[in-house]
């Protein structure tokens, strides 16, 4: 094996017609959507196309979010350049990924914050500490990992409710995927699942995964009765101190753009669109109109 293309065959549905489209099994919700490549080669990625090319059972192809940095998103630009006869190749940016690189030492990165935000952190810590025992856990002082993404599954939705949102973790299937993916990370050393305890009690916690000294961070809770000490920028703040002592280069801060990750000096990536629209009038038509704001509302995917 040398290549993987995780995809998969979508319908969606509008009101002149319906559509198949192939696109990354992680659609719409993985930040980052990747072929996987034993050998960086342009030939790869050439076949895995011609073969989707000769099925002919597709109207689009759309490929989204692919970083940057990837190996596969050069290849696949040049095939969309250059594949006119085949099929029209478009690309385009479809979201933003700021990111935070970390310096050698946490007194470096104190020293390197504007004197307002860091006086705010230190305040809020302050007060926090003079009313509780506040402490810094890792899924590893809980009974099991489990216990310990139930407490993060609570923490988060106990914040979104407070908003009167469902919260991304609202779904059991979702809950699921997730405990499931925690424990087989953590067997391998990946997993990043840390909280701020008040007198024992998590109020805060942070979700992430640890890979090739990077820190990747995915989700986060809070308890909404701790909002006046900033408890999720605290949270945060003791993340990046532990993961700097650790030797992390590098905090991803994922899609979005979010104020907040501003507000730490974080730098933006992005991540790309590939597609490859089939020959034939419809296809045009719906590429066409999942472009217009007025007609994408009404564009729909089944559910398979």
């Amino acid at each position: 094996m040398v290549a993987v293309a995780p995809l998969m065959m979508s319908k969606y549905s509008a009101a002149f017609c319906n559509m198949k489209k192939i696109e990354f099994i992680g659609t719409p919700t993985s930040d980052y959507n990747i072929f996987i490549l034993r050998d960086n080669k342009l030939d790869y990625v050439k076949s895995i196309l011609d073969y989707l090319v000769q099925r002919s059972d597709w109207d689009i192809i759309e490929l989204r979010d692919i970083p940057e940095t990837a190996a596969s998103l050069k290849f696949l630009k040049e095939i969309a350049v250059s594949s006119s006869q085949k099929f029209k190749g478009e690309i385009s940016t479809c979201s933003i990924c700021p990111y935070l690189p970390l310096p050698s030492s946490f007194e470096v990165f104190m020293k390197n914050m504007s004197k307002n935000r860091r006086w705010r952190l230190k305040n809020n810590l302050a007060k926090l500490k003079a009313n509780y025992k506040v402490e810094l856990k890792s899924y590893s002082d809980f009974g099991s990992v489990r216990e310990a993404m139930e407490a993060l599954i609570k923490l988060h939705q106990e914040r979104w409710e407070s908003k009167r949102m469902p919260g991304m973790l609202a779904s059991s299937d979702i809950q699921n995927f997730h405990m499931e993916v925690a424990e087989k990370f953590a067997q391998k050393g990946w997993l990043g699942l840390y909280f701020l305890t008040a007198d024992g009690q998590p109020i805060s916690g942070e979700h992430s995964f640890e890979y090739n000294k990077k820190i990747y961070h995915y989700l986060t809770g809070l308890s909404p009765s701790f909002l006046e000490y900033r408890v999720g920028h605290l949270m945060l703040l003791s993340v990046l101190e532990s993961g700097i002592k650790r030797g992390f280069n590098e905090i991803d801060m994922l899609r979005g753009e979010e104020p907040y990750k501003t507000e730490w000096g974080a730098i933006n990536r992005k991540n790309f669109k590939i597609r490859f629209i089939g020959k034939g009038l419809i296809p045009r038509i719906y590429d066409w109109a999942s472009k217009s704001h007025t007609i994408r509302s009404t564009i729909r995917k089944f559910k398979l």
